[in-house]
């Protein structure tokens, strides 16, 4: 049976103005400068509260075996020449469901259990308000992708292969009596502490609380959770996104040829984009007007959201791991541009989607440049060296085996990059990027950090001390602070339930571009 357990770290980690800082529980500050083959621990906030992924073993860093490395190839052939276009790619494109909230530091993600479990660090350090919301039902069991509503930020979309749904969170009239659905979908009673956590104080400085209501979404629209299956069942899907306005909710999933779009406030479902191929990813644009499609195999859709049109890229037979959007800043800084992050499979070479202007010949244009980052590509090379002289343990077969960027996270700002890695010398670290987005993108490396398995247990694969790889990486929105900076929070789930939040501050490139 999973349990939440919340553990208070011995160290923290916080990335302030492009270097790493420590703190030990006593109190004592460590400053780590930029160092290419230094890697720091980040200790976990959570422990085994977030779904595990049972296609990673914990082992030591020299252990990866000649056989699994002959079958990543047999299996990169085959879906390269697309004979396994429908297989899911596990080993390479983990599926964790974590979402951080629009507007707030609440970040939310699935146990082992299955329970949606949101936890609030703004308020973390109120002794009256440590509980976390916890929400369960059939319909998220398995979930795979989870996200936060822009618009309001009081709804929270999940899918997998049970389906898409939203949690809505409804004030009540009374004072809250539950925060958990059960399995018919109706609300059962907790006890006050959980209730205390979800209550909102008003002005009058009375005490009130709020119900979850659970929608399920399919080809024949959205229905009201309940004890049977909604008319038409459900929708499997394996990522699952809002539109910027909230309008939109989208879901897609690599058995399926085409995208499922619903509109929220009708509730009706429109298939968007029949394809030979499935979608692994959708991700919209900032600024809402566009939205770019991964499929499966190779290249990607790019649509312009406006008219629901599209064209397509080639991705030279590479499949796409991870997509995340930002913005350009020209040289007025009030004419930004859209451009899109892309890793595919096989190179830690980045390609910035630039999206131009509509003209007479095209609906829909961009250009595809190349993001060198000198340190990734080095990963091929010399990484391993480089790691063995910092003390992490690197073999010659680490250090040649294919290098991939398995999950990508770029803040609203456009200002910090990070990036999980899989295979090399850094297989399973974050690399963590400040990037600049005037004219075009470029990135300096501020470092890399991991979390290492405290103990050993045989039956999970664990070996004590060994690297943990991270699954998925999250940025929280950035948010103003004092003296032209803004704060973010770095949230990574990693293989065996763990994760860990890093603070980072750093300088707004708004400020800095209007004073130059």
């Amino acid at each position: 049976r999973a349990s939440f357990i919340a553990i208070m770290p011995t160290a923290s980690l916080e990335e302030v103005d492009c270097e790493f800082i420590t703190r030990s529980a006593s109190g004592a500050v460590t400053h780590h400068s930029r160092a290419p083959a230094r890697v720091i621990d980040a200790p976990a906030f959570d422990a085994k509260v977030c779904q595990k992924s049972d296609s990673f073993k914990l082992v030591d860093d020299d252990s990866v075996s000649r056989a699994s490395r002959a079958l990543a190839a047999f299996r990169d052939a085959a879906l390269g020449t697309g004979a396994l276009t429908a297989m899911r790619d596990t080993a390479r494109a983990p599926r964790v469901a974590m979402a951080w909230h629009a507007r707030r530091e609440i970040l939310a993600y699935v146990d082992d259990g299955g329970r949606c479990v949101q936890r609030d660090f703004e308020r973390a350090n109120d002794a009256d308000t440590t509980e976390h919301a916890t929400l369960r039902h059939r319909a998220h069991g398995r979930a795979m992708d989870m996200a936060w509503r822009p618009a309001h930020g009081r709804a929270l979309a999940m899918c997998g292969p049970n389906g898409v749904c939203t949690w809505t969170r409804e004030r009540r009239g009374a004072r809250a009596s539950s925060a958990v659905a059960s399995e018919t979908g109706a609300l059962s009673p907790i006890d006050a502490a959980k209730v205390r956590a979800l209550a909102d104080r008003t002005t009058s400085g009375t005490v009130s609380g709020y119900r979850w209501r659970l929608t399920v979404y399919n080809t024949r629209g959205a229905h009201e959770a309940g004890p049977a299956e909604p008319p038409g069942g459900t929708t499997p899907a394996e990522r699952v996104r809002w539109s910027p306005d909230g309008r939109f909710l989208v879901a897609v999933s690599r058995a399926t040829r085409v995208m499922h779009v619903w509109d929220v406030a009708t509730g009706s479902y429109t298939p968007l984009g029949a394809d030979a191929a499935g979608v692994i990813d959708v991700q919209f644009s900032m600024c809402g007007g566009y939205a770019l499609a991964a499929r499966a195999g190779e290249g990607f859709h790019l649509w312009r959201v406006d008219g629901w049109t599209r064209a397509r890229w080639s991705t030279n037979g590479r499949e796409i791991t991870a997509i995340s959007w930002g913005r350009v800043r020209g040289a007025t800084g009030h004419d930004d541009t859209p451009v899109a992050l892309l890793a595919v499979r096989g190179t830690t070479t980045l390609s910035a989607v630039h999206v131009a202007a509509r003209d007479a010949s095209a609906d829909v244009a961009a250009h595809v440049l190349p993001l060198e980052l000198p340190e990734m590509t080095a990963l091929h090379t010399d990484a391993g060296d480089a790691a063995r002289g910092d003390g992490v343990g690197a073999s010659a077969s680490s250090s040649e085996s294919e290098v991939d960027i398995v999950d990508m996270a770029w803040d609203a700002s456009s200002s910090r990059l990070a990036l999980a890695l899989r295979g090399g010398a850094f297989h399973g670290a974050v690399a963590v990027y400040a990037t600049r987005a005037t004219h075009i993108v470029s990135g300096s490396l501020i470092g890399y950090f991991d979390h290492r398995s405290e103990g050993g247990n045989e039956s999970d694969g664990l070996v004590a001390g060994a690297r943990v790889p991270a699954c998925a990486v999250r940025i929280s929105t950035p948010r103003a602070r004092d003296h032209g900076k803004l704060s973010a929070s770095l949230a990574v789930a990693f293989a065996n339930g763990d994760v860990s939040r890093v603070p980072m501050t750093f300088a707004d490139p708004e400020r800095a571009s209007s004073a130059s």
